[in-house]
């Protein structure tokens, strides 16, 4: 367990510090505003990245991730839950990819 003295989205910018550096490739999932910020913080961090997008409302399946995902992505960046729009992903699913 790590705590943070931050907001979620500080949790997330110290994912992102500390899982990569400059020029490497990651997978974000996105279906609201946790995602685009993931997006956008592997952007400020000049990673590589890819997205795996569902429209607001509905969630990204384990399938298409695992259709996307590649040995030479670094790092995948999901949220349990896109608390902008109520959807929630199948995380545990993710332990086999």
């Amino acid at each position: 367990m790590v705590l943070f003295t931050a907001s979620g989205t500080g949790a997330m910018e110290a994912a992102v510090a500390n899982l990569t550096s400059p020029g490497d490739k990651v997978l974000v999932v996105s279906a609201g505003k946790f995602g685009e910020r993931w997006e956008g913080l592997a952007k400020a961090y000049s990673c590589l990245f890819e997205t795996v997008r569902a429209p607001y409302g509905q969630t990204v399946t384990p399938q298409q991730v695992r259709d996307v995902l590649k040995p030479d992505h670094k790092v995948l960046f999901i949220q349990a839950t896109e608390s902008s729009t109520g959807v929630r992903h199948d995380v545990e699913e993710s332990r086999g990819w």
